[in-house]
């Protein structure tokens, strides 16, 4: 039987507009595919804050491990830090995208911590949807988790612990893994807590939850408390009181300011060959801490100068140092000191720590840079004998200097 020239003409027709069809549904689907999936790996930086800090990539082991400097290095994706134990020990990881300047991520690495950068990736390709993605895996320890976002790009950033997994918007969250479980604390911002046998969570600003083996059902936990009044000197001074100190009468000056807005305390002590002065403001706390779970301290700050390198040679003169002035429990008065710098490298003549009273080491941050800081429990540490705390001290030290401090918190939990 003779095929019909008409029918062939047609069902060629056909074939061939159902080819374009294809085509046409088909190829910008792939090409939409390719550039959302196609990415590149982020920039991940390690840098030493205090004490010691290691790193290693997997599939080698800690007896590989090469200790990180003050200046830092990139690592891979894979690779471990490792943090000493030693309390004053701290390390910097800071992860940014291939095509961006500054980190979506900065995470501060505590004594003891042992984290993991299992995935840290960002889109190969502008036009594409997808977020820059960050996977950590936070085996023991506690870090604190910066989340900053591009304007133009979400970022989705995962960490996950033997317990159960934090998503992190955008914020500042800690998370610490003790006493067999995960503790997790939203300074600001929101995560969402998951755990394999419970239901989500979601927590926003101020609010803490727990991850363990076998939670049902994740809750709220009840706040930490403030010790510090004003903490963002937001109003006026009250109730803190300044200490201006000099040996030659070039006082420094400790004022309020709001760049931007923004309410802060500024510790500005300018000049030039300038001898010794304190520049500082306190305030009286008399809280018993005795029985209490923990007391941490916290703060944002930026240091704008600072002439003497590290803290000079006594160890005692940093840009910023914290203070705090406490009975024991055997009535005897003590003190904590904790320093802050940005110019210079502790050595035999420049120590890091104060070298009359030596117990923690001065940690390194970034000049003109707004840097934030929370302690470990002090409670188990350094101040694991306190009975009452009396006063807390914020000052900058040296010759020339200038601090901008935005916010110092105590917390302490019941």
């Amino acid at each position: 039987m003779r095929r019909s020239p008409e029918r062939t003409a047609w069902t060629v027709l056909l074939a061939a507009f159902a080819i374009l069809i294809a085509l046409v549904v088909g190829v910008p689907a792939t090409v939409s595919a390719v550039v959302n999936s196609a990415t590149v790996a982020s920039t991940t930086y390690v840098r030493l804050q205090a004490g010691r800090v290691q790193t290693y990539l997997a599939p080698a082991t800690e007896n590989d491990a090469r200790v990180v400097s003050l200046e830092g290095r990139e690592v891979d994706e894979g690779s471990v830090i490792l943090v000493d134990p030693d309390a004053s020990s701290q390390g910097m990881v800071t992860i940014t995208p291939s095509d961006a300047s500054d980190p979506t991520v900065s995470v501060l690495t505590y004594a003891r911590t042992q984290l993991q950068v299992w995935r840290a990736q960002s889109p190969r390709f502008g036009l594409s949807a997808a977020p820059d993605e960050t996977v950590l895996i936070l085996a023991a320890g506690r870090a604190q988790f910066t989340i900053r976002p591009r304007s133009t790009r979400p970022a989705r950033t995962t960490v996950i612990t033997p317990f159960g997994s934090f998503d992190l918007g955008a914020g500042v969250h800690t998370i610490e893994i003790a006493s067999g479980e995960a503790r997790a604390f939203t300074r600001e911002g929101s995560l969402i807590a998951s755990a394999p046998t419970a239901p989500a969570l979601t927590l926003t600003a101020g609010q803490r939850t727990t991850l363990a083996t076998g939670t049902t059902k994740l809750v709220v936990l009840a706040p930490e408390r403030d010790l510090i009044r004003n903490p963002r000197f937001s109003t006026d001074f009250n109730p803190w009181e300044t200490e201006i100190r000099s040996t030659n009468g070039n006082d420094g000056h400790a004022s309020l300011v709001a760049p931007g807005g923004e309410p802060s305390l500024l510790l500005d002590r300018p000049g030039t060959g300038l001898n010794w002065g304190r520049t500082g403001v306190f305030q009286i706390i008399n809280e018993n801490v005795a029985g209490r779970q923990s007391l941490r301290l916290a703060l944002e700050f930026k240091i704008l100068n600072q002439e003497l390198p590290v803290c000079g040679t006594l160890g005692s003169e940093c840009p910023l140092m914290i203070n705090i002035t406490y009975i024991d429990r055997a009535g005897a008065q003590r003190e904590w000191f904790q320093g802050f710098y940005a110019e210079g490298s502790p050595s035999v003549d420049l120590p890091d720590v104060i070298r009359d009273n030596p117990s923690n080491r001065h940690v390194a941050r970034d000049l003109n840079t707004r840097e934030s800081y929370e302690s470990v429990n002090l409670l188990t540490g350094e101040l694991g004998n306190a009975q009452l705390i009396q006063r807390i001290r914020v000052y900058a030290e040296g010759h020339a200097v200038s601090t901008q401090i935005y916010r110092v918190n105590l917390l302490i939990q019941e």
